[in-house]
């Protein structure tokens, strides 16, 4: 799991999103499929599943989704995928997913997702 969450921290680093860097990486029988930070423009998917209007930016979790070509091909059903948010001291911050890329994950077949928690420790859960 170290392995996956230096990638998710190395994404977040330079996600354009500063004042809350997030990335996600979808992780399939080994193999990561896809790496991405959340952005300041939009995209269909997220405006899609956002759970309030004014939240269409381009979450890390969507953002993942769409490199790994999501809802076109099948490849991230059964994955994992790994969340992480950055504070500003370099520190793990909560990274559980909002209830839209929640749904979003849901709908693309994901097995199940890490995150960091409000307790400060890594989650994982089934969906």
């Amino acid at each position: 799991m170290e392995k996956y969450l230096n990638l998710v921290r190395a994404q977040a680093e330079v996600s354009p999103f500063r004042r809350f860097p997030m990335a996600a990486c979808i992780v399939c029988k080994g193999e990561v499929i896809s790496c991405e930070s959340n952005h300041l423009k939009t995209h269909p998917l997220q405006a899609k599943y956002a759970s309030k209007p004014d939240r269409i930016h381009l979450h890390a979790e969507i953002a993942c989704l769409v490199r790994a070509r999501w809802p076109k091909e099948s490849i991230v059903v059964g994955a994992n995928m790994y969340i992480g948010r950055l504070l500003k001291n370099g520190d793990w911050g909560c990274s559980k997913p909002c209830p839209g890329c929640f749904a979003a994950l849901d709908h693309s077949g994901i097995g199940s997702v890490t995150y960091y928690s409000l307790d400060n420790k890594w989650e994982t859960i089934e969906l």
